[in-house]
């Protein structure tokens, strides 16, 4: 299959390219240590678990709006904002 015209395969987008990606991932591990904080009997370290869901889940939704802002900003649909 030919490359497009101007490509660069050094510049292909990537899963890491996606705004999503940290958002999507700070959410998962918030939940896992959520599950390990308050729902798990089992585990040792309760105390580090909920203050790590808390700042992860916390962290998961700033990214997260960073993320829509600027989904938004490349779809046109609001003014540049500097961050």
């Amino acid at each position: 299959m030919a490359e497009p015209e101007g490509s660069d395969p050094e510049e292909r987008a990537t899963p890491f390219d996606n705004p999503f990606f940290l958002p999507v991932l700070l959410l998962g591990l918030g939940l896992w240590f959520a599950y390990d904080g308050w729902l798990n009997p089992e585990i040792e370290s309760i105390q580090f678990n909920r203050i790590g869901a808390v700042v992860l889940l916390c962290g998961a939704a700033w990214t997260g709006l960073r993320a829509l802002r600027a989904r938004r900003r490349e779809a046109g649909g609001e003014p540049p904002q500097p961050d």
